[in-house]
């Protein structure tokens, strides 16, 4: 067991059971508080295709073999929303059990590997988190994916010490059903499975008793692995047999840079409690990793010292430095990519970063009080910025429009005469969720989007026309909605969280600008 340097068991001193008691009742109405505005805003274009809109028993198929997505997620929400509907908390609520059980999880294996000090810590870390309260309100599989790495990585630690074979079956089904829900299940799947037969290779062998238990937990692992890939061989021929469905054009490289902030920005902070501008990263980098450097670099210190925490290791720095070689052999042989990287595709990631430097912490002598008190500080502030006063602007992703405002503002500005046409170049697959009345017409971003407008009010004089500007996607600059406006006769504009939605008159009671450029 690694623990704190206070006590012998890794514990912190001894404090008065209504003081802890008071201080985890705080952290868990702060908890439920910044995970709130979350559960209960609208929902947006991913989200929507965990309801009856796209998840429908016509499009099942197509959507469990053709998604770029694997398929257990989205078979799981078709019997889910079967089953209890597919309300805005409805579908969010699995994100956010998943979520919950993943903190659990991994409070406990702490507990019996690290101690309770460092046990407590992730813990707090996890709960006040603005990336784990982010995705814990999603209706994605993002919380499933992380769940499952965690229960993978927990089951192998399990028969790298104990050597059962219930325990090889269980990494097994918990590594294959985290690759059935995600192919970033992999990311600390596969080194838990490389740094699992590495541990046993480099193992005792000083007696004939360790050798032969080495053996024997070697042929386990190999015996896990081979059940993980007959589960997984009917996905992994389909999926290489349409290959093409799984590239996403939105992807970047994974470089140092990105690298670097996923570290000390993203992974502590979220990106959410102040507006970095690209010429002030790097000083946003040094200003954070002065608190979260030393906690991670102590934590990994610790962790060199068992076979568990060589473990942690693995699953925390192989995928990152195996996506920074990759990266660099490309740009080496003069190409560019490889375009894999994404931050939320290192969700899967971010409990060992926290196990990591919740051990540091603990690991810092005098400045343990205030390096764990400023961790749980920095993550809660963060939280409580991205429910808040940036709530309209990038932080753990882009914000979520209030599609639901928007479809009722139309509603009701269209609720005489001719059904509206509403037009967009983002997708406008939230308005259909929320009933919109009227004709969606999604159009092509790299066409002349004036006259693509001017001709939809055209076709239908009689009807308002709407048009919808997110300029977090697909979206339109400043310069270019100044041009539209001022060429269709100035619309009324209303915001809904950084959607943009302008209502035309109807052409034939407006008065007609210019048709041309």
């Amino acid at each position: 067991m690694i623990g704190g340097p206070d006590d012998a068991d890794g514990s912190s001193p001894r404090r008065p059971r209504w003081l802890r008691a008071a201080a985890w009742a705080a952290l868990v109405v702060a908890a439920v508080a910044i995970r709130l505005p979350h559960l209960t805003e609208s929902l947006w274009y991913d989200e929507v295709w965990r309801t009856r809109v796209v998840l429908r028993p016509g499009n099942l198929e197509s959507l469990l073999l053709h998604d770029v997505h694997n398929p257990l997620y989205n078979a799981f929400m078709y019997a889910w929303i079967s089953v209890i509907g597919d309300s805005e908390f409805s579908i969010r609520l699995p994100s956010l059990l998943f979520g919950l059980a993943s903190i659990t999880v991994l409070y406990r294996w702490m507990h019996a590997r690290f101690g309770p000090g460092p046990a407590r810590l992730a813990a707090a870390l996890l709960l006040v988190s603005p990336v784990h309260a982010w995705y814990s309100c999603e209706a994605k599989n993002n919380m499933l994916v992380m769940l499952l790495g965690i229960l993978a990585v927990v089951q192998t630690d399990a028969l790298l010490t104990k050597g059962r074979w219930t325990d090889a079956f269980g990494a097994a089904i918990w590594s294959a059903l985290g690759l059935l829900t995600s192919w970033q299940a992999g990311l600390v799947v596969i080194p838990a499975w490389i740094g699992g037969a590495v541990a046993l290779l480099s193992a005792d062998r000083s007696t004939p008793q360790s050798r032969a238990a080495a053996a024997r937990r070697l042929k386990l692992l190999g015996g896990s692995i081979l059940i993980a890939l007959v589960m997984l061989s009917p996905l992994l021929i389909f999926k290489a047999e349409h290959v093409d469905e799984l590239s996403r054009w939105y992807l970047a490289a994974p470089d140092l840079a990105r690298i670097a902030e996923l570290l000390f920005i993203w992974y502590p902070t979220g990106n959410a409690l102040v507006l970095i501008r690209a010429a002030k990263w790097l000083l946003w980098i040094g200003i954070y990793g002065a608190v979260v450097g030393p906690a991670l670099v102590l934590g990994c210190l610790a962790l060199r010292r068992s076979a568990t925490g060589r473990l942690v290791l693995a699953c925390l720095w192989t995928p990152i430095v195996g996506l920074l070689l990759a990266w660099a052999a490309y740009a080496a042989a003069g190409e560019t990519g490889p375009h894999v990287y994404q931050d939320r595709n290192m969700l899967v990631v971010f409990p060992w970063f926290i196990c990591a430097i919740a051990l540091g912490a603990t690991q810092a002598g005098v400045l343990r009080p205030p390096l764990a008190g400023v961790l749980v500080a920095l993550g809660l502030a963060s939280s409580l910025a991205a429910v808040t006063w940036r709530a309209d602007k990038s932080t753990v992703m882009n914000p979520n429009p209030d599609w639901r405002s928007a479809a009722a503002f139309i509603r009701e500005s269209a609720s005489t005469g001719d059904p509206p046409i509403i037009a967009s170049c983002c997708p406008l697959l939230p308005l259909e969720y929320y009933s919109t009345p009227g004709k969606l017409v999604e159009l092509n971003w790299q066409h002349d989007t004036f006259r693509d407008v001017q001709n939809l009010r055209r076709q239908r004089p009689g009807a308002p026309v709407f048009f919808i500007n997110n300029p977090f996607w697909f979206g339109y600059p400043p310069h270019a909605i100044h041009l539209l406006e001022a060429g269709l006769g100035h619309p009324t504009r209303s915001d809904f969280l950084g959607l943009q939605v302008y209502r035309f008159a109807p052409l034939n009671a407006a008065h007609q600008g210019p048709l041309e450029r």
